[in-house]
């Protein structure tokens, strides 16, 4: 058998007074070395803290890019394939200016306030705004609106 055997208190100190005593630099440092180890503590600690916050700010703007994206693919239009009249809508190019210089000169329109039953049976061109579009069976009636004016 073997005895287990506790150490004396004498035992104890003498082992404590070799660990304070094996480094008698440490145990007698200078006021400068004190202070130039506080400092590179605290300038480790603030290095750390930047490091920190920097790390939290590149998370931040990961996760602005991320929902900004999805509420960018969100708020995508898309047309439907279904839609036999989805060329007519959306992105398009202007109208203005896209012609021949030559004919967009000698076109004439009539003012939507000038139309009367003398133009009737005559192809006409107007300019205005359309204000409404209504669809009854085959044929669909246009509200177009130039000014006050109404057609």
């Amino acid at each position: 058998m073997v005895e287990a055997t506790t150490p004396t208190t004498e035992e104890l100190t003498a082992e404590t007074k070799q660990e304070t005593t094996t480094d008698p630099a440490a145990a007698e440092k200078t006021p400068e070395q004190i202070a130039a180890e506080k400092e590179l503590k605290k300038k480790q600690k603030e290095e750390a803290k930047a490091a920190n916050k920097a790390a939290r700010e590149a998370k931040k703007q990961e996760r602005l890019r991320a929902r900004q994206e999805a509420e960018a693919k969100k708020n995508e239009f898309v047309k439907d394939p279904n839609d036999p009249s989805a060329a007519l809508f959306g992105e398009l190019e202007l109208n203005r200016s896209q012609c021949d210089p030559e004919l967009r000169f000698t076109r004439k329109y009539v003012a939507v306030k000038d139309l009367a039953a003398e133009h009737a049976g005559q192809e006409v061109r107007i300019r205005g705004r359309l204000h409404n579009s209504r669809a009854k069976g085959k044929m669909c009636f246009l509200v177009v609106r130039e000014a006050f004016a109404t057609a």
